[in-house]
């Protein structure tokens, strides 16, 4: 199955991010997972995203719809038997048009 290319255009993004204790994130964390730390704190943030123009390929910008997102974010480790797993979890995702998502997904090899 073909999935369909979308364009579109990042108009403002704002990354906020700040220290908690390690304590209080690790109510939060589910077990295998632990915060990582940076200088003795959890690292945590918010991270705001408009995208306007979002529109299959073909299409032109002027049908393109706008949305705003705003995503909680913990850097966290995952402890496996094999080895540690540095994860990004996005703890809450909240997008314009009211949907409400929750997951965790890789951490960038790159950072």
């Amino acid at each position: 199955m073909r999935v369909a290319t979308i364009r579109g255009i990042i108009d403002r993004r704002i990354l906020v991010n700040f220290h908690v204790d390690p304590i209080v994130l690790s109510r939060i964390l589910p077990p295998p997972f632990c915060a990582r730390l940076g200088d003795g704190y959890g690292i945590v943030g918010i991270s705001l995203i408009r995208l306007k123009s979002q529109r299959p390929r073909f299409l032109s910008s002027f049908v393109g719809v706008f949305s705003e997102n705003a995503a909680h974010r913990i850097t966290s480790n995952e402890m496996s038997m094999a080895k540690l797993k540095e994860l990004l979890e996005i703890h809450r995702l909240i997008m314009s048009d009211g949907h409400v998502a929750a997951h965790l997904l890789p951490w960038p090899e790159t950072c």
